[in-house]
């Protein structure tokens, strides 16, 4: 599944409190990114805003998914994440 990481939304302390939250949202441990093969496994794990893509340029509103630091700094760019990944609104934060 593709989704797009949000624009100007990485902070490291509010995305720590955005995993909490979407750990307790889905009762999930969210301990790994979501997208697929990711190589960073050192990193620190955050609540990333994302939007789901379909085909070229349609997207939703903004949800909350775990992901790598480095993922989560890599601002508007298209990802494929795993498509059992569970997604929380954004508006729920």
């Amino acid at each position: 599944m593709l989704i797009k990481n949000a624009e100007n939304t990485s902070d490291d302390k509010a995305s720590e409190g955005n995993i909490n939250r979407w750990r307790e949202f889905t009762s999930l441990d969210g301990k790994e990114c979501s997208v697929k093969d990711c190589p960073h496994k050192s990193d620190p794990i955050f609540g990333a805003h994302v939007e789901k893509m379909w085909g070229k340029e349609n997207k939703e509103k903004e949800f909350i998914i775990p992901m790598c630091r480095t993922h989560n700094n890599q601002f508007g760019e298209t990802l494929d994440i795993y498509d059992n990944t569970r997604f929380m609104p954004a508006s729920e934060l």
